[in-house]
C-alpha cells in the first residue's frame, strides 16, 4: 500500500530531523537518484491523511515505524 509506505517514510524523515540518524546517507548518495525530490514530495504530505488512507491505526503505523527506526541494519 503506497500510503502506508509513504507514512513510514514521513515518520522516518521526521525522526531524522529530530537529530536521530535514520538514513544511510552514504548509501543514498552513492546508489540512488531523486532523493531530494522524494523528500520535497514527502514534505507536502500530511501524515495523518496518509495514515487514514491505509486503514491501519495510527498507533500501529507508528509502532511499525519504530521497528524500522530502531533496526541497525
Amino acid at each position: 500500500d503506497l500510503a502506508l509506505l509513504k507514512a513510514f517514510c514521513k515518520i522516518l524523515l521526521d525522526t531524522e530531523r529530530l537529530h536521530k540518524q535514520v538514513f544511510d546517507y552514504d548509501f543514498i548518495i552513492n546508489n540512488t537518484d531523486g532523493f531530494d525530490e522524494f523528500i520535497a514530495e514527502l514534505d507536502k504530505t500530511n501524515l495523518e491523511e496518509l495514515i487514514a488512507q491505509t486503514g491501519v491505526s495510527s498507533k500501529e503505523v507508528h509502532q511499525a515505524a519504530e521497528l524500522l527506526i530502531n533496526n541497525n541494519k
